[in-house]
């Protein structure tokens, strides 16, 4: 596992964590690291030659209670999860636009044939859209990218604002061990952090998070893994507006021997 951090301070940035010569990319994660709760990541997905993990962060200010609250200087960390001893190695990329007007979407990408999901990837369209699923189903072969349009500072702000997302399923012939693990936290208005754990004998190799009855009121700041090599953690918060309905966090993992 490879990691890279950037510089903490107040502007755009990227975290690139690239693979060793010799090996192949198969998963990775993201952090937003300080920024008052009001960064949200909103990228955690492969370079586009597939040789690195990208995690790409944006400020969302806004106000809560007539107060406007701004980001504090952020860093953003990347995990590259690299290896070697698979075979059917292939990189799924799918990419999904809304129409103006549209508050959510959806993007799906889906392994070949013969093939299971090892690690996966989403992104979605800068600070008016909040990253909210990034999954696999059980039997690993689809990955779906699931995304909320943040709220207006006023009506008609995003009206015009077409919204995009991009999903990416590594997909590997199967290998030993292979499957889903996941873990959920309970329903509150809080903000939350859950690990999820991998089975005695497997290893984190993808790594992926989702929000549930959140819609456009929390985003996901980490997914990323945990202290040891068989955890996932996955940190969220609600947006800088607030909300007073209760949601879920669950973090997901992709486990193999």
């Amino acid at each position: 596992m490879v990691s890279a951090t950037t510089p903490t301070n107040l502007a755009f940035k990227i975290a690139e964590a690239a693979c060793p010569t010799g090996t192949l990319l198969l998963g990775g994660g993201g952090r937003v690291i300080g920024g008052n709760g009001v960064v949200q990541l909103n990228h955690s997905g492969p370079r586009s030659d597939g040789r690195a993990w990208s995690a790409i962060a944006y400020e969302h200010a806004a106000y809560r209670d007539g107060v406007l609250i701004v980001a504090t200087p952020w860093a953003v960390q990347s995990w590259a999860i690299c290896g070697t001893g698979v075979t059917g190695h292939s990189i799924v990329h799918t990419e999904f636009t809304t129409l103006a007007g549209q508050t959510t979407g959806t993007a799906k990408a889906y392994c070949p044939k013969g093939r299971k999901a090892i690690g996966l990837g989403g992104s979605v369209h800068k600070s008016p859209y909040i990253l909210d699923d990034l999954v696999v189903d059980a039997d690993l072969g689809m990955v779906t990218v699931q995304w909320n349009r943040a709220r207006e500072a006023a009506p008609g702000d995003y009206a015009d604002v077409t919204g995009y997302g991009d999903v990416w399923a590594i997909c590997v012939a199967p290998v030993p061990g292979q499957q889903r693990a996941y873990a959920s936290s309970p329903f509150s208005t809080s903000d939350k952090a859950v690990v999820a754990y991998c089975p005695p004998g497997t290893t984190v190799h993808g790594v992926g998070g989702a929000l549930a009855g959140a819609d456009n009121g929390a985003k996901i700041e980490a997914m990323m893994p945990w202290t040891t090599s068989d955890t996932v953690s996955v940190s969220a918060r609600q947006m800088a507006y607030g909300m007073s309905t209760p949601w879920q966090a669950t973090a997901l993992a992709i486990c193999a021997a």
